[in-house]
């Protein structure tokens, strides 16, 4: 098994919009309440406009020039027989099939959180949002068919405890 998944531009997009959405919604509140509580200034309308500039001028960016041979790949998802791999803007986050602790949606906005048993290994979290409806639903089908599998290997093995409680009946 080797199956790569690859946020479309498009999806890139919807994404951003969406947070950009929420983070504008959360600045405006915020300005709204500093003004109310401390009356308008030039500093707290700054407050909500330099980061929507910021937000706009990456994204903006990512879109005309994340392109050709130089291309980041923004997210990704690989499956293999190792494990997963997760790709934010060039950086992966591998976890092994044998340090898989399952995964999960979680939050609103829904967030896809894949656990790991490693001790210290963070858990590969993003936006239920990233992928497309199609590669969700194969991502979901095999994230759930290998917690299947897990879940099974680790029934069909016995505890220590159950061995010498057998050996002594």
């Amino acid at each position: 098994m080797h199956q790569r998944f690859i946020q479309s531009r498009r999806q890139f997009i919807v994404e951003r919009g969406r947070l950009y959405f929420e983070h504008c919604l959360v600045l405006t509140l915020v300005t709204f309440l500093m003004n109310v509580l401390f009356g308008y200034t030039v500093q707290t309308s700054m407050f909500i406009y330099l980061p929507i500039l910021a937000m706009v001028v990456i994204s903006l960016w990512l879109i005309v020039f994340n392109s050709g041979s130089a291309k980041v790949i923004e997210r990704g998802l690989i499956l293999s027989d190792k494990g997963k791999c997760f790709i934010k803007f060039g950086q992966e986050q591998h976890i092994l099939w044998q340090h898989f602790a399952g995964f999960e949606l979680q939050g609103w906005p829904k967030t896809v959180v894949i656990s790991s048993t490693k001790l210290g290994q963070e858990a590969i979290t993003f936006s239920n949002n990233t992928f497309s409806p199609e590669q969700r639903r194969v991502i979901f089908e095999q994230l759930r068919f290998k917690q299947a599998q897990l879940t099974s290997q680790t029934q069909e093995r016995p505890s220590k405890d159950q061995n010498t409680h057998n050996e002594h009946a």
